[in-house]
């Protein structure tokens, strides 16, 4: 009988051993990294070749989402204006500048949440000066998520 109990605490022991070495961790695994782009949904500026006009603001409404987290949305403005020759600028006086409210830094705008609407957002912090250049300039939109995912959307616009 001691015989059977001895075996018996023996096989105990090293089956609590392999369990406890084989068992793995206690913590929790980690997720999957955020691969997913965030996505941009603009309503205003409406589509290709909306217009705007010198001395009014620079409106935009959309909406940003994401699987995660949204971190920031970025505006960026250039403009679509050839380089006229230094002798046509001499003949006609006309030295009409594009606007270039973004040349130094991009616009920013801080996002939170899984979804955030802007709403008639007044961009690049004034309105569109008189006497710049007329014509088409394409708005960048950049929005990154938490996990440093962007999504970019590229709107051509008029101002005139």
């Amino acid at each position: 009988m001691r015989t059977d109990l001895s075996k018996l605490i023996s096989f105990i022991a090293i089956a609590l051993m392999f369990l406890t070495a084989c068992g793995g961790s206690s913590d929790d695994p980690k997720p999957d990294p955020d691969t997913e782009k965030p996505t941009i949904e603009t309503t205003l500026p409406t589509a290709t070749g909306h217009k705007y006009y010198m001395t009014s603001s620079f409106l935009y409404t959309g909406t940003f989402k994401d699987n995660e987290e949204l971190k920031e949305v970025e505006f960026t403005l250039n403009h679509n204006k050839t380089n006229p020759s230094a002798s046509l600028k001499a003949s006609t006086g006309v030295d009409d500048d594009p606007w270039e409210p973004t040349k130094e830094e991009a616009f920013k705008v801080v996002l939170s949440g899984k979804e955030q609407k802007l709403e008639n957002k007044v961009l690049f912090g004034e309105d569109i000066p008189s006497g710049k250049w007329t014509g088409i300039y394409t708005l960048t939109i950049t929005c990154t998520d938490k996990a440093d995912n962007k999504a970019i959307s590229y709107i051509d616009v008029t101002i005139q």
